[in-house]
């Protein structure tokens, strides 16, 4: 007779569920610093199937990769992206995947800038702004607040406005930090008008004392121009 004459062996029969969701990571989460941690919320999963938490773009640490509530900590100021992955075995949707975003905007980004004011004179109407630029996640947004004027790109700092009016025209640059909050600057661009005739102070006077006040006939001054008197001698 043989030593151990019998031997034996396990097989393991794994039987998916085929009502399995496909992986859903969740919905995009807006942080400001010094928060630079969050949990994820991605849908659970039936055994024997598996979920598994990649960091797709960005930084941070996955605490339980498995886990589809896991903590993430280590953000990175910036957009974050992490992948749920579900392995379903057999069953028709065997791998599903998603992303969920998390964006971690700066809590000590500079004040919004929206330039200097800028002067021009007809028949010239346009112009390019030089606004600073958000810290990214955060937008810029110009909108229009007095006079006329076309932004070619609302979000770009440095867009070509156009049509702008004789006059004032006033933009205000807006920066959007979501749960930072809001920054905004206003900017004049100011247009003058290049047919305006030359100053005429008015005719010379003559006045005899003891009369010493008289009033000024000079031209009036369209607006955005402006006359000004000193005394010469």
């Amino acid at each position: 007779t043989c030593s151990g004459g019998e031997t034996f062996d396990n097989v393991s029969i794994f039987v998916y569920f085929d009502g399995q969701l496909d992986a859903d990571a969740g919905s995009d989460q807006n942080l400001c610093t010094p928060q630079l941690s969050t949990f994820l919320d991605a849908n659970s999963v039936t055994f024997p199937a598996a979920g598994n938490w990649t960091l797709f773009s960005g930084s941070g640490a996955i605490v339980d990769p498995n886990n589809p509530d896991t903590e993430v900590t280590g953000l990175a100021i910036g957009e974050n992206i992490f992948e749920w992955t579900i392995l379903n075995g057999a069953c028709a949707n065997g791998v599903t995947s998603d992303f969920v975003s998390i964006f971690v905007f700066d809590g000590g980004a500079p004040q919004a800038n929206a330039g200097l004011d800028q002067e021009l004179c007809s028949p010239t109407t346009t112009t390019f702004m030089a606004a600073d630029g958000p810290v990214p996640p955060g937008e810029g947004t110009w909108t229009l607040v007095n006079g006329s004027g076309t932004v070619a790109s609302a979000n770009d700092p440095l867009s070509e406005v156009t049509n702008l009016a004789i006059g004032v025209n006033t933009f205000l640059w807006t920066l959007d930090y979501s749960t930072c909050g809001t920054q905004a600057d206003e900017v004049n661009i100011i247009v003058y008008d290049s047919t305006v005739p030359p100053s005429f102070a008015g005719n010379d006077q003559e006045i005899c004392s003891p009369l010493n006040s008289t009033t000024m006939t000079a031209d009036a001054v369209s607006s955005p121009g402006y006359g000004t008197w000193e005394l010469i001698s």
